[in-house]
């Protein structure tokens, strides 16, 4: 059965993974360190989603989710840069075709609202589309 994007069954498998160190998951986020929102748009059953993680030093330290009807108040929310470094708000499909492979980085970023530092995000690119690809392997869903 699949994880749906967003959500809490997703967080505990993030947990799951650095909690028994799955290695392909170890080797994706290595040296990783980030704080982003992922603000999943129009969800089935009509809510939006939205997934905050922090990971230092390759190791997840928060994740916590948010749902609510849509459209909902996670859409107004002003974005908190002392607390995040960017937040990328899309339609749920723009962000699940993203980690299946059906569409690269350069071109979904014309469908992402990002909000934050960009310097940040291009810095960290590399591991951030390394822990991106990772996802390929974590059976997501809509």
């Amino acid at each position: 059965m699949g994880l749906p994007l967003g959500s809490q069954e997703l967080a505990d498998e993030f947990w799951r993974l650095e909690r028994e160190k799955d290695p392909a998951y170890l080797e994706a986020v290595q040296g990783l360190n980030i704080r982003f929102l992922m603000l999943c748009l129009d969800c089935p059953g009509n809510e939006d989603r939205q997934l905050a993680l922090t990971i230092e030093d390759g190791h997840f330290t928060k994740i916590e989710v948010s749902r609510a009807p849509a459209p909902s108040s996670l859409r107004t929310v002003p974005f908190d840069h002392t607390q995040y470094d960017f937040r990328g708000a899309a339609p749920e499909n723009i962000f699940i075709d993203m980690i299946k492979g059906r569409i690269g980085m350069l071109d979904v970023l014309p469908h992402i609202k990002i909000d934050g530092d960009f310097a940040r995000l291009m810095a960290t690119v590399q591991g951030f589309m390394s822990f991106i690809a990772y996802l390929k392997n974590v059976d997501i869903v809509p």
